[in-house]
């Protein structure tokens, strides 16, 4: 009976590899993108030994190579500093040569047929590797005689004379070099998109007919190219507000049941939020807010409800209700994205961060930082009340409603009686504007402490005080109308008295001017018969016609 071997019996047997100690040396490694032909030169492109030392030991986490060391305007390319635990091997070949043959100048026919030695040894451990994997940016060469740049390298050289000798370039007419400088960067794209020049899978060729007799033409095809439809806006110069969308409105693929559902909402409450329609609609129908909401409401790109969408046929400013869904807009309550790259290259570690126990590392695996930050802003993102303001939870967003506001001090500011206009405002709707300032900087103070930023004054507010304080000002503003209007007044009569006074001299000068004309003079008679008058009169051309006959 034959044996069949099995999958363990033909596996080869190897000799195992001899143990070696590890050594307790830990090293630091560089991998320079680069072919190394001169140590020196590579070592300038880094900044020096002092720089690779500082960078690996203070935790800057980020190394520059520049090609162009000596030039000061070359754009570095990041290296990161990240944590690893590799090993130093030292790796020896030793060949065996013919007898007679100079020592590396052996041809390959010169190397025996047996097999040569190799020899490794552990020498430590590398806990530290810097990575360039970055994509380098555009680079721009100035011109080098441009005084600007000979003072940028004085400057970048310490050296004195070359700064006070700096003078501006007069130049006249057209030039040829416009003398551009370059920003310190010029791209914000730091990592490749590994694209594969792959055409986009939500378009596909299809082969569209002819008429008559001619060959069909392949044609590119979005499969998923979603209708576009355009809000209708208002501002402040908008006269009569919309009564319904635009004529021509599509409702395909809408299901009724999302219609209804906003149709309800604007009902409920008849401005809205864009964030808080969306944590109000039904999670299935999220997707169609760009085509529900233009169906049911406008969109107001200025004034108290900016950013806002109202109800067709609404008009906020004949409702004095209507100051309830007035925003409360706070700028500046995240840090812009063009911030965090900077602060990722100097190192900066944000307080927060901190607080979660977690600082961020550039070296960290940047797919495992990804997938566990995932799960946080999906939550943020599917959060039903993000667009509500408590005091006590921070969000993301600086914009919020008056009625989705529901900190107990802001929410006695908001319902106070005292400060609410008799007449619509552009800048402030329906509230005072002292108040609606005090609303908003009472918000950003909330705001703030949540971030964790020191805010000493209080969240107290008296309403009787405020009363008294808005009574006054409106007190003092109403007299500085009164006297603003009486000197206006009497601004006014001064100038109709001087414009008559300056009537009455001229129609003196033209009637002087008519007599002079007519050669009638009461302080002058005429003299004889036949004779001509002799008149004292004023030449009103500037010349001397008389002339003896």
């Amino acid at each position: 009976m034959a044996t069949v071997p099995t999958a363990n019996q033909n596996i080869p047997t190897y000799k195992p590899a001899p143990s070696q100690p590890l050594p307790g040396w830990t090293f630091h490694v560089v991998e320079y993108p680069g072919y190394i032909k001169n140590t020196e030169n590579a070592l300038r492109t880094l900044g020096g030994i002092e720089a690779i030392e500082k960078a690996f030991t203070d935790g800057l986490n980020v190394l520059e190579l520049r090609y162009r060391p000596s030039d000061p305007f070359s754009h570095p390319i990041n290296g990161d500093i990240i944590n690893t635990g590799n090993l130093l091997l030292k790796v020896t070949r030793r060949r065996k040569k013919r007898k007679g043959s100079k020592a590396h100048s052996s041809p390959p026919d010169a190397i025996e047929d047996s097999p040569a030695e190799v020899k490794t040894q552990i020498i430590g451990t590398v806990t530290k590797t810097c990575r360039f994997r970055a994509i380098a940016d555009y680079q721009w060469i100035p011109d080098l005689n441009d005084p600007i740049v000979k003072l940028r390298r004085s400057m970048h050289t310490f050296e004195a004379d070359g700064i006070e000798n700096f003078g501006l370039a007069n130049d006249k007419g057209p030039q040829e070099n416009l003398r551009n400088m370059p920003p310190p960067s010029f791209s914000r794209i730091e990592w490749p998109l590994d694209y594969g020049y792959r055409q986009n899978f939500a378009v596909v060729k299809v082969l569209v007919r002819q008429t008559g007799n001619e060959p069909p033409v392949m044609k590119l095809i979005n499969r998923y190219r979603r209708i576009k439809f355009t809000a209708i806006t208002f501002n402040k110069s908008t006269q009569e507000v919309p009564s319904g969308p635009p004529e021509g409105v599509s409702l395909t693929d809408i299901p009724n049941e999302a219609l209804a559902r906003m149709r309800a909402l604007f009902q409920e409450r008849p401005i809205w939020t864009r964030l808080a329609l969306h944590n109000s609609m039904s999670p299935a129908y999220r997707n169609l807010m760009k085509r529900l909401m233009p169906i049911h409401a406008y969109v107001a790109t200025s004034g108290p409800w900016r950013d806002c969408w109202i109800r067709y046929g609404y008009d906020p400013r004949r409702d004095r209700e209507a100051r309830l869904y007035q925003i409360i807009d706070v700028r500046f309550v995240k840090t812009p994205r063009a911030f965090a790259r900077a602060k990722r290259l100097i190192g900066v570690v944000e307080s927060a961060q901190l607080v979660r126990g977690r600082a961020y590392n550039p070296g960290e695996d940047r797919e495992a930082s990804s997938e566990a930050e995932l799960p946080q802003s999906a939550d943020v993102n599917q959060s039903d009340d993000s667009h509500i303001f408590d005091g006590e939870t921070f969000r993301e967003s600086g914009l919020f409603q008056m009625c989705d506001v529901t900190d107990p001090d802001l929410v006695k500011m908001i319902h106070s009686k005292h400060f609410i206009r008799s007449t619509y405002d552009d800048r402030d709707g329906w509230f005072e504007r002292s108040h609606y300032d005090a609303i908003r900087d009472m918000t950003k103070k909330k705001i703030y402490k949540l971030q964790g930023k020191d805010i000493e004054e209080s969240f107290e507010w008296d309403e009787q005080e405020a009363a008294s304080q808005a009574q006054a000002r409106a007190i003092i503003t109403q007299r500085a109308a009164e006297a603003s209007a009486a000197v206006s007044e009497r601004n006014d009569i001064e100038q109709r008295v001087k414009s008559k006074a300056a009537m009455v001299k001229v129609d003196e000068l033209m009637r002087n001017l008519q007599a002079a004309q007519r050669g009638e003079d009461e302080d002058n008679p005429t003299q004889g018969d036949g004779e001509e008058a002799e008149f004292d009169y004023f030449d009103v051309f500037g010349e001397d016609d008389d002339e003896d006959e």
